[in-house]
């Protein structure tokens, strides 16, 4: 079969090729640091907004609530439970809880406002991790939902920075970046808020705990501890709704304003925090749409990655900018291998996805596995359209 797949879709020529041809040169160096490189045949000066009177991710976001005002922003399963008792199934309602740019827009002023009531201050211009001394951060310890980009977003139309840190890491990496940070305030899971309240005596500026039910079943018994003496726990729905009294309106950042600070895996040793500018992100970002091609984009995006990694960060933002729409949900759901009664992937139907060898190889085994239960001809199509495809592309 291996053989007429091949034959069928000029495999022996892409092969051929592939053997006669040069691997493509990429990137070229900039100047005389060869570290410093840009896409191989790019003429253009380097870019450093996608559109003019956009320096910041307050401008972009901004200028996206009120440019898509009625398109879908932000869309998100109902989680009802493990299925039937299995903890390696999730289990999720048919429908998709949608939220517009206009919505989200609405909601991250509000959460602003919010973090500036609970004692929040903007972030000085040209601030460095080292230099922080007041409470101008908040961090964000949570798996990739709708309300971390919120959160973010929030934060970002007060000047605040966001100090984002791994879900996966345990709570010494927690408490390292609080102390680091000088943060008062943290958002989390509310299966988190257990843990961060019996280490509230290693973090003394931590006085807020803004806490998420993503994942978290209705009616779950998640026992909420009673608050340490001078902290405040509260859910994101309420604080979100304490933004819409709080007299703070947006404090826009400049460009040279540090955006996040970003903390690293760890997987090299202790988790390190680096800081990135709000010019950074949105040079990115215009990068971006001009690799991709989007623009007004009806696209839709599957975001699963840690928005803890920078490339996430930056490609939803991306989204954004481009008016398209993000669709959540975690790497393990990705396929009805996790999920009950469909995968992400069969729900939300993405046009645009980011992802590591790792995803890829996950999602391959998964489709592999569905095709060996069908019938030989069904396979053949397949693969025949597959290589076909692939060949194209190539």
């Amino acid at each position: 079969m291996d053989f007429m797949i091949m034959a069928l879709t000029f495999g022996w020529v892409k092969a051929l090729k592939k053997l006669l041809t040069p691997e493509p040169q990429r990137s070229v160096p900039v100047g005389d640091d060869p570290s410093h490189r840009v896409a191989a045949g790019y003429k253009g000066n380097l870019l450093a907004t996608p559109r003019d009177g956009v320096s910041t991710l307050y401008d972009l976001s901004k200028d996206s609530f009120q440019r898509y005002a009625d398109r879908n922003c932000m869309g998100n399963r109902e989680f009802l439970g493990q299925y039937k008792g299995n903890a390696k199934v999730k289990h999720f309602g048919p429908d998709i809880e949608w939220r517009t740019f206009e919505e989200v827009g609405r909601a991250s002023d509000k959460f602003g406002a919010a973090l500036r009531s609970a004692g929040l201050v903007p972030a000085p211009e040209k601030c460095t991790l080292d230099k922080i001394k007041t409470p101008c951060s908040l961090a964000i310890f949570e798996n990739t939902c709708p309300e971390w980009m919120i959160a973010a977003l929030g934060a970002f139309s007060q000047s605040i920075v966001v100090t984002t840190i791994y879900a996966t890491l345990g709570i010494d990496a927690v408490v390292q970046a609080v102390n680091d940070g000088v943060i008062s305030a943290i958002v989390c899971n509310k299966s988190n808020v257990k843990i961060l309240t019996s280490r509230i005596k290693d973090m003394k500026t931590l006085k807020t705990i803004i806490y998420t039910s993503d994942l978290v079943a209705p009616g779950a018994t998640i026992d909420l501890p009673k608050a340490p003496s001078g902290v405040k726990v509260v859910s994101m729905e309420d604080f979100i709704e304490s933004g819409s009294t709080a007299a703070f309106p947006p404090c826009p950042p400049k460009a040279t304003t540090c955006a996040v600070i970003m903390y690293t895996s760890g997987s090299t040793g202790k988790p390190k925090g680096v800081t990135i500018t709000h010019a950074q992100i949105v040079a990115a970002i215009a990068s971006g749409e001009t690799a991709l091609g989007i623009r007004d984009g009806g696209d839709v995006y599957l975001g699963y990655l840690p928005l803890a990694h920078i490339l996430e960060l930056m490609a939803e933002f991306s989204m954004i900018a481009m008016g398209c729409t993000i669709c959540y949900a975690d790497p393990k759901t990705l396929t009805a291998t996790g999920a009950y009664p469909v995968g992400a992937l069969e729900q939300f139907s993405p046009t645009i996805m980011a992802g590591v060898p790792k995803i890829w190889d996950v999602i391959k085994k998964g489709v592999q596995a569905k095709l060996a239960l069908s019938s030989p001809v069904a396979q053949f199509l397949v693969n025949t359209a597959f290589e076909a495809r692939a060949f194209a592309i190539e």
